[in-house]
């Protein structure tokens, strides 16, 4: 997952409602097409899903990784 910030593929903030708690979150559609969500105060990966047609990859596994 490339981290380096990017105009073409600006990330969005926004708050998620989770069961009743809130995540403060990220939401970014990568060119890699993959389309993340993170928690933006650790930092961690909460989903990955492709949003337009790969080839590259069969998905992510797991552990969020491509696969």
């Amino acid at each position: 997952m490339n981290r380096r910030p990017s105009p073409r593929y600006p990330r969005a903030l926004g708050d998620l409602d989770d069961n009743g708690s809130t995540i403060k979150a990220m939401l970014w559609a990568n060119r890699n097409g993959f389309f993340y969500i993170l928690d933006r105060v650790t930092g961690q990966l909460l989903t990955g899903y492709p949003f337009s047609r790969i080839n590259w990859t069969n998905g992510l596994d797991d552990r969020q990784q491509e696969a």
